[in-house]
């Protein structure tokens, strides 16, 4: 747990703390108050703050943490660890909800109860246990780690100085490089296997002599290539002439088709040139037939919007209708729920006076019930504090009678004594000084020297006992009376609740009696609400009762001025059917005089002049030209052509091949070459891996091995064991100076033995003030030994069975732990031993915690 200094600690409502914010330097200090003012509910909260429960209750229910009366507590604890700062805080509710929040440098980790644990566990890194037997010592375990078994105190050093999480953390690291060991050796034997394989087939292909034939195949071909492209150029003429003839052939073919295609296009052309020369009159035509369109769909539209409007005009004139009897039934229910308000509302102020005496009556059966409660609970606790008592006197008694046996005993015996003493001076016939008779002389039984020392002892004890068994008396006396004062005043209080409620019942006969009920409030606040939205609804019916109206005049206005509207347009309407007829025939005419069709019209006056004539002019002067120049190479190539054109392919792909197989052969060389590059490159990686896996395995066996020694038991036996013997040594040195060299502590195989000068004794069987010295000198060793892991030290309640040579031996010691530069905490309510130290802190009443 190295590096766990506390730095805060803010308590509210836990245990017997109602607030305290304290903030940790250190040094050593003292938490000082009377028994019950709250000072281990300090170091308690410590403890649940870490592991969401403490020593008083374990893990009970939360609810035992919460201080009495309170609706929630909660603790915040602030501590560093590892360079980190963590803020953890816990808080519980009276409804027995929990919640927790771990912080990390001032950002939320971990948030739930669960959560939290098992990040804050990972954090702390020791158990419960270890931190309650080392860290921490509560009231009455100061001792718990010195009679521990050697198994506890094999794990409590082990939590201390190889902290589990660091331990696992160390193993898993081993694991991890040894899986990764592994893993690189398969890869390596692995790759050493690929690579021999690689090397038998490029040993098995023999790649020198193979690129010794390839070179040899390669001399040939480029001979070979040489011949024939001498053959090829001498022949390139002839061939030159035949391929421009071919050409110049293939070219008079196509103009020819060109000139025949272009003969089609130039007559479309002269029937286009018609059908553009009266577009003009079919303009016209098109321009009139689209006015007498449009004007013929305005009239149309008109009419439309006529009947539209008069068929809105008929459902806005219901609408109103329904409108209107909406409004009429929305007053009268506004009506009815007024008079209901009214009604109730002086309900409510008849009954006004009564709630106020009721709810008074509530409030004080309220606090009734609380004393009850309280009361209730002080007579248990003063029950259990009788039969304690009662316990407590009845051992007294066994004890007092015991020795009062014994007294009597060794008082008979001292008589008996005294009396043989004084007859060895008497002669027959003496006056005896004791009892005043003649004294005859006869043989007397010898009796044992009385024990004064021990009868003094015993009287002195018997007396003690008997004051105690006296104070006891008069306690129980006192806790007497107080049950019977409490049993009296439950008994007053429960007579008071019962008047009360009868006096409750008589005020909620009353109310009925008004009519008043619970949901009175309710039903007005309902009542009003309704009577808002019905008003807010009557408003909105008005209001659309004025656009229905407003709407109504306007459609009416709107029909009357679209009935003199349509008139006109149907005037306008009779006019344009006129220009359109007459439009019709001038445009007949025309195409009749060019020997057209409607439908040629349309099918030629969508198309363009592209100039047909001119191109066919210029395609025949190029087959002119053409015809001419093929004369002219049919005298230079004759009839030889065909057999030209052979001989040229036959070379092209002769050529062709050759140069293929060249390219292949030098792909081929490429290959080989390589393959006896690659197989020197693998001899050089096959000895690098071989190198490589014998250095691997070399460090698998020394990982292993590792691994091995730190998961044994003799490892953490070895561990323990030089761990104790440092804590040991320290211990005896300090036992050495707290018990003038009487006490030493050493290790058996069950756990710690004391010598006690020459004897040796088990730590149980210690007394309670040995014990304490004992125990306090081990923890305080394990804090020293400790110093680079615990960074804070806490005992609560150790130093009340000290005298006062062992308190001041103690605190000397104790002081000198300020060289830890530790946070040290120690809890006493011992005012003596706190004037050994400066720093205090004190605890009054949960109340008031201050620095002194």
């Amino acid at each position: 747990m190295s590096f766990l200094k506390p730095l805060k600690l803010e308590i509210s409502n836990f245990l017997g703390i109602e607030k305290c914010n304290l903030e940790f330097s250190d040094g050593v200090f003292l938490i000082l108050g009377q028994n019950g003012a709250g000072k281990s509910s300090i170091l308690e909260a410590i403890v649940f703050a870490l592991y969401g429960y403490g020593v008083r209750y374990g893990r009970r229910s939360p609810l035992s943490y919460l201080r009495s009366g309170s609706t929630a507590c909660e603790v915040k604890y602030v501590f560093l660890r590892g360079g980190k700062k963590y803020e953890i805080v816990r808080l519980i509710k009276s409804s027995g909800a929990t919640a927790a929040r771990l912080s990390e440098n001032e950002k939320i980790i971990a948030t739930g109860t669960r959560s939290v644990e098992q990040s804050i566990r990972d954090i702390v890194g020791v158990t419960y246990e270890t931190f309650v037997t080392t860290f921490l010592l509560p009231q009455g375990q100061s001792s718990k780690m010195l009679t521990s078994t050697w198994s506890e105190i094999s794990r409590i050093i082990i939590d201390i100085f190889l902290p589990r999480r660091i331990f696992q953390t160390l193993m898993t690291k081993l694991s991890e490089t040894i899986a990764s060991k592994k893993a690189s050796e398969q890869a390596y034997l692995g790759q050493l296997t690929d690579l021999r394989s690689e090397m038998v087939r490029l040993e098995e292909m023999n790649p020198t002599a193979l690129l010794t034939e390839l070179e040899s195949q390669y001399s040939k071909l480029v001979e070979a290539l040489q011949r024939k492209r001498e053959e090829q150029n001498a022949i390139s003429q002839q061939v030159q002439a035949y391929r421009e003839l071919k050409k110049l052939k293939s070219e008079t073919e196509e103009l020819l088709k060109e000139e025949e295609k272009l003969c089609s296009q130039a007559k479309l052309e002269k029937m286009i040139r018609l059908a553009k020369s009266i577009e003009g009159d079919f303009l016209r035509l098109e321009h009139v037939k689209e006015r007498y369109s449009s004007a013929k769909s305005s009239c149309d539209q008109i009419d439309r919007e006529i009947s539209n409007l008069q068929r809105s005009i008929t459902t806005a004139r219901k609408s109103l209708e329904g409108l209107r009897e909406d409004q009429e039934n929305l007053i009268q229910e506004q009506k009815t729920i007024k008079e209901r308000i009214e009604e109730l509302r002086k309900i409510e102020e008849l009954a006004h006076p009564t709630l106020k005496e009721l709810e008074k009556l509530k409030t004080q059966i309220t606090f009734t019930d609380e004393e009850l409660r309280k009361l209730s609970e002080s007579l248990s606790e003063t029950n259990s504090s009788i039969k304690r008592h009662r316990e407590s006197l009845e051992q007294l008694e066994t004890q007092l009678e015991r020795i009062s046996e014994r007294i009597r005993a060794l008082k008979n015996n001292a008589v008996l004594w005294m009396a043989n003493e004084i007859t060895r001076e008497l002669n027959d016939g003496d006056v005896c000084p004791v009892c005043g008779n003649i004294y005859t002389k006869r043989h007397h039984k010898e009796h044992r020297q009385a024990d004064i020392a021990l009868y003094r002892e015993l009287r002195q004890k018997e007396e003690s006992i008997k004051d105690k068994a006296a104070e006891f008396r008069s306690k129980l006396n006192y806790l007497e009376i107080s049950k019977e004062q409490t049993q009296k005043m439950i008994s007053d209080r429960t007579k008071q609740k019962e008047s009360l409620t009868e006096q409750a019942e008589l005020l909620l006969e009353k109310l009925r009696t008004l009519g008043y009920d619970d949901k009175n409030a309710d039903q007005m606040k309902q009542l009003t609400q309704k009577l808002e939205a019905l008003v807010a609804q009557e408003r909105k019916i008005h209001s659309q009762i004025e656009r229905q109206e407003g709407k109504l005049e306007e459609n009416i206005r709107a029909v009357e001025q679209l009935k003199l509207t349509a008139s006109q347009r149907r005037e306008e309407l009779k006019e344009l059917q006129k220009d359109y007829r007459a439009a019709q025939k001038v445009f007949a005419s025309k195409l009749a005089e060019k020997g057209l069709s409607e439908e040629d019209y349309h099918r030629y006056i969508a198309l363009e002049i592209s100039g047909s004539e001119e191109k066919l002019q210029t395609v025949r002067t190029q087959i002119s030209q053409l015809r001419t120049r093929i004369k002219e190479l049919l005298k230079v190539v004759g009839d030889t052509g065909v057999n030209l054109e052979d001989s040229v392919r036959k070379l092209e792909q002769d050529i062709s091949y050759l140069e293929e197989k060249k390219e292949e052969i030098i792909r081929q060389k490429t290959i080989t070459e390589q393959s006896v590059v690659r197989l020197k490159e693998l001899g050089t990686k096959k000895r690098e891996l071989d190198t490589s896996v014998s250095e691997v395995q070399k460090e698998l066996e020394i990982l292993s091995l590792v691994k091995k020694s730190l998961g044994s038991a003799e490892f953490q036996a070895y561990l323990v064991r030089s761990a104790l013997s440092n804590v040991i040594e320290r211990a005896n040195m300090l036992l050495d100076r707290l018990t003038e060299g009487r006490f030493s502590l050493a290790l058996s195989e069950k756990g710690f033995t004391i010598r006690d000068v020459d004897t040796v004794r088990d730590a149980s069987g210690l007394s309670g003030g040995e014990k304490t010295l004992v125990s306090l000198a081990l923890a305080v060793s394990v804090a020293e030994t400790a110093a680079g892991e615990m960074e804070a030290f806490f005992v609560d309640e150790g130093f009340s069975s000290l005298d006062q040579v062992n308190k001041e031996k103690v605190s000397e010691i104790l002081r000198k732990l300020e060289g830890l530069n530790k946070v040290i905490g120690f809890v006493t309510h011992d005012p003596e031993f706190a004037d050994y130290f400066e720093r205090k802190l004190v605890v009054e009443g949960g109340k008031e915690v201050h620095w002194l």
